[in-house]
């Protein structure tokens, strides 16, 4: 893990500005979570005090930001996602979640 990427936490005004531009690209095109495909409501917002809803817009990283941190700063990694899906998600491969939502919950347990 080397170069200046690696050294970027969620914080840093490189990643913030990278984080803002992406979001408004996204909601310019109306993209839609990577994840579930379904649309994200673009005008939820973070408000102090308050749970940021599951529904609202997050960068989801398709290769996780823990384990390739020399991509923290590479646009080309980011995916719009609801913040549900990507926490959800985590550090999982995209692929399992997708097919987890293709298949939906189980209704219990056999």
């Amino acid at each position: 893990m080397t170069g200046p990427a690696a050294h970027v936490e969620r914080d840093d005004p490189r990643y913030r500005k990278l984080a803002r531009d992406f979001r408004a690209a996204c909601e310019s095109s109306g993209t839609p979570c990577w994840l579930c495909g379904q649309p994200i409501d673009y005008r939820l917002r973070h408000k102090p005090g308050k749970p940021i809803p599951d529904g609202a817009f997050e960068a989801d990283h398709a290769k996780a930001w823990a384990d390739y941190p020399h991509l923290r700063l590479d646009r080309a990694n980011l995916r719009a996602s609801h913040k549900g899906c990507n926490r959800r998600r985590g550090k999982r491969p995209a692929d399992d979640l997708q097919r987890e939502l293709a298949l939906g919950e189980p209704s219990r347990t056999w």
